[in-house]
C-alpha cells in the first residue's frame, strides 16, 4: 500500500466515523495480501469496520509506522506523540518533532481559514516512520486545500501584489494557474517576505530543513496539484503537476536524515 493513498483513505474513514457515528454503510473483505493485512490492522482499520482479524504485524516496514490525529488545527500534540514513540535520544526527538509538528501547524491552520464548507472537516493525520538514518512523515488534512485558501492568505497578509509579481516571473505565460503552479508561488511568496521578516513558516521551514542538510524530499499535493522539491548536488529542483480529480485537501510526504547538523 503507497502510502500516501493509505494515510488519504485512513482520514476519510475517521471523518465519515465522525460525521455518522459509525462506519456501518461501509463493508470489508480480507486481503489475499498479506502486507496489506498487516497494514490495514497494524492501523486499526479491521476493527473500525467491526471485522475480526488475527494476524499480528510482526513486518518493520508496517510496525515501524507511528500514528497521530487531531480535531483542531494545532498540531503540538502529534509532536508530543512521535516523540515518546521515537527511538531517537530524548533531547534530538524533542527538537526533530517539536519542529516538525510546528510546521505543520502553520500549513493546517491556512488550510481551513474561514472556509465554512470545511468546517465540519477540520482535522489532521499523521504516520511518521524513522528507519536506515532517515525520517519519513506523511501529514493529511482536509481541508479547503492551498489553492483555495490561498487568495484570502494573501489578503490577509498584504501579498497580492508579490504574488502577481511572483506569479509572471515563474510563469510569464500563464493567464490562469494550475493547482500545483499555485503551491509553488504560495511558497515563492513566503520565501520573498522570509527574506525580509528573516522568519520561516509551515511549507518553507520543511525547505529549509533539506537546504540544511543537503539531504531530503518534500511533496505537496493540494487538491489536483503536486510540488515537488529535492536537492540534487547542492541545486534544487523542484516540479509541478496536476491530475484530472481533487484529493479534496492537502497531503505533504517529508523526508529527511536524522543526522541533523552533522550529530550522530
Amino acid at each position: 500500500m503507497v502510502v500516501c493513498g493509505t494515510l488519504r483513505f485512513f482520514a476519510e474513514l475517521n471523518l465519515i466515523k465522525k460525521e455518522k457515528g459509525s462506519l456501518n454503510l461501509i463493508t470489508c473483505t480480507y486481503p489475499k495480501n498479506n502486507r496489506v493485512a498487516q497494514v490495514l490492522q497494524h492501523l486499526g482499520i479491521f476493527k473500525m469496520l467491526n471485522l475480526n482479524c488475527s494476524i499480528t504485524p510482526d513486518r518493520d516496514d508496517v510496525i515501524n509506522w507511528k500514528t497521530a490525529s487531531g480535531e483542531n488545527t494545532d498540531t503540538t500534540k502529534a509532536g508530543e506523540i512521535l516523540e515518546t514513540q521515537s527511538n531517537l535520544p530524548r533531547k534530538k526527538s524533542k527538537n526533530l518533532y517539536r519542529g516538525v509538528s510546528e510546521a505543520m501547524t502553520n500549513v493546517s491552520q491556512h488550510a481551513y481559514l474561514d472556509i465554512k464548507e470545511t468546517a465540519k472537516r477540520k482535522g489532521w493525520w499523521m504516520f511518521c516512520k524513522e528507519e536506515n538514518d532517515q525520517i519519513f512523515v506523511a501529514f493529511c488534512d482536509l481541508g479547503a486545500g492551498i489553492p483555495v485558501t490561498l487568495p484570502q492568505s494573501l489578503e490577509k497578509n498584504n501579498e497580492k501584489k508579490l504574488f502577481v509579481q511572483i506569479w509572471k516571473f515563474f510563469f510569464p505565460n500563464r493567464k490562469k494557474l494550475t493547482d500545483g503552479e499555485l503551491i509553488r508561488v504560495a511558497i515563492e511568496v513566503k520565501r520573498s517576505r522570509t527574506k525580509k521578516s528573516h522568519r520561516g513558516k509551515g511549507l518553507l521551514d520543511m525547505i529549509k530543513v533539506i537546504e540544511k542538510t543537503k539531504c531530503g524530499n518534500l511533496a505537496i499535493f493540494s487538491n489536483r496539484g503536486i510540488y515537488q522539491y529535492k536537492l540534487d548536488n547542492s541545486n534544487p529542483i523542484e516540479n509541478t503537476r496536476n491530475y484530472k480529480y481533487s484529493i479534496s485537501g492537502t497531503l505533504i510526504l517529508w523526508s529527511l536524515p536524522l543526522k541533523i547538523e552533522g550529530k550522530k
